[in-house]
């Protein structure tokens, strides 16, 4: 993606420092939450909820996709499927395993 290859520091920030912090820093949110209060006001409960389904709608759906494509991965053992998922896809020896989405719009004879 960036024309050359990452070096040892990038790659362990990426995968490992980068998603640990974040887990932590959420961790710590649930653990000290406290409900949302504006001066006197306590808001009510629903609220809260909704508030948090809101902020966790965005990114919840990265682990599901990885967990769909890790379970559809071909390959017969765990580690051949997670190989599989984290290889780039231009590495790939075999590439017609994704239908590529067309770049063009299909013509028509008809004018709007």
């Amino acid at each position: 993606m960036m024309g050359f290859r990452p070096g040892n520091y990038w790659k362990f920030c990426w995968s490992c420092a980068a998603p640990l912090i974040l887990l932590s820093m959420i961790t710590s949110n649930f653990v000290n939450y406290k409900a949302l209060t504006y001066q006197d006001y306590v808001y009510p409960t629903s609220a809260n909820v909704l508030g948090i389904i809101f902020a966790l709608s965005g990114a919840s759906f990265i682990p599901f996709v990885g967990i769909y494509k890790f379970m559809n991965a071909r390959g017969n053992t765990i580690s051949e499927k997670w190989q599989r998922v984290t290889m780039p896809y231009r590495k790939r020896p075999n590439q017609s395993e994704y239908i590529p989405i067309p770049t063009t719009q299909p013509h028509s004879d008809i004018m709007l």
